[in-house]
């Protein structure tokens, strides 16, 4: 330590905290050694006992959140262990002691959007260090995550099943009970989430949504390419194209990238020939409407930096559709009126974007860059003055989405 103006600086003395005091903690402070036998006990139920008691002193209600903010630094205390331990055993042990008393917390702070936020984070947290040892849980989870949201519609909650598909997704012995689960969060999420107020409303549940969605379809897309998800996972996903909030709209034109690509989705869904027939039915369902959300968001429905991110899943669209999803942006293309996009403009574009559409699964990067390029000029061009830019969403909006959107 460099000395000061006032002579040799003294050397700080590190903080000591008594074994009843749950202290600050970190990775670095946890050795190894004390995970196991009498040391793991002795970390966690400093943090456990008072949190537990201070959730069992109330009723079950509401008005319990209050009581119980005082005790939410216990409760991140918890987080910060469960991220610490770094076997899976151990990690999976202290799951399942301290699951009664999440639980609890999760039901005394109804009411408390910053209580709920903070267990759900050290349940995610416990779930990610215990890995496949946390299996002897799942049952317990995946019954309880979905009744919570009910009460809730709190978008972390959705995070936490993002957390279960990446560890157990690729287990065949857990997707039987991931789907329920799944299906429950994801079609409650869309009918919260049925217009685009109720998405520029909500866009943390927007933005949790569609990862939760993106996640799974890296994982095991079977689980949500049903009929029971993807149709109104579909509709949500068309209407977030147009949402305006970054995250949340980026969140959604990823999961529309990933659901469309064909070395995505479509070539994980190859073992399962209904998934395929299901995407491809869809497909022919929303084409026609996506193409044209995407074409107004370049158009300046969205801001333009938001056009690498709308060419990601136009390109994607281009690729699996091949000449019928072409057939479906030459017409919406061909609705601009010359004000914003005239003639040579508009054969320009299409003659790019015909290169992705015979390209289907092999064309590469240098092909999209090539249209992210041609979709940028499309785009400037719609933007060039106001009277362009009203032309080309009046042209490719839905009539209820005219100055909505825009």
């Amino acid at each position: 330590m460099e000395p000061s103006q006032y002579g040799t600086a003294r050397q700080p003395r590190p903080l000591v905290f008594p074994p009843s005091h749950p202290g600050p903690l970190s990775r670095r402070a946890i050795p190894e050694q004390q995970l196991l036998g009498q040391g793991f006990p002795a970390l966690l139920n400093p943090i456990l006992e008072p949190l537990a008691a201070a959730v069992t002193a109330f009723p079950p209600t509401a008005a319990s959140a209050l009581p119980l903010k005082d005790k939410l630094p216990l409760v991140d205390r918890l987080a910060t262990l469960l991220q610490s331990l770094d076997r899976e055993s151990v990690a999976g042990e202290a799951l399942r002691r301290a699951w009664t008393v999440l639980d609890a917390a999760f039901t005394a702070a109804l009411g408390s959007e910053d209580g709920l936020e903070c267990v759900c984070r050290a349940l995610r947290h416990g779930i990610k260090a215990a890995g496949l040892s946390g299996q002897a849980m799942l049952p317990t989870l995946l019954q309880a995550l979905p009744a919570r949201f009910q009460q809730t519609r709190h978008p972390a909650l959705l995070y936490v099943a993002s957390e279960l598909v990446k560890v157990f997704a690729r287990e065949p012995s857990a997707q039987a009970g991931l789907a329920p689960i799944l299906t429950s969060l994801i079609v409650s999420s869309c009918q919260e989430l049925a217009s685009l107020p109720a998405l520029t409303s909500r866009p943390d549940l927007t933005d949790d949504l569609f990862l939760l969605a993106g996640r799974t379809l890296n994982y095991s897309p079977t689980l949500i390419v049903t009929p029971q998800v993807l149709p109104p996972l579909l509709d949500t996903a068309l209407l977030a194209t147009l949402v305006q909030h970054r995250e949340a709209c980026r969140s959604a034109l990823s999961f529309l990238r990933c659901l469309l690509h064909p070395s995505d989705a479509p070539a994980a869904l190859a073992p399962t020939p209904a998934a395929q027939q299901l995407l491809r039915e869809q497909l022919l369902r929303a084409g026609p409407p996506l193409a044209r959300l995407l074409l107004a968001g370049a158009a300046g429905a969205q801001p333009d930096a938001r056009v690498p991110d709308i060419a990601e899943p136009l390109g994607a669209l281009l690729r699996l559709g091949g000449p019928q999803a072409l057939s479906w942006v030459s017409s919406a293309v061909a609705a601009v009126p010359a004000v914003a996009l005239e003639a040579g403009d508009q054969q320009m574009f299409l003659g790019v974007s015909a290169v992705l559409a015979n390209a289907a699964g092999s064309g590469g990067d240098a092909e999209q860059s090539e249209f992210e390029g041609a979709l940028f000029r499309l785009a400037d061009l719609c933007r060039r003055n106001a009277r362009a830019r009203v032309a080309a969403q009046q042209a490719l909006l839905p009539l209820e989405l005219q100055g909505v959107a825009v």
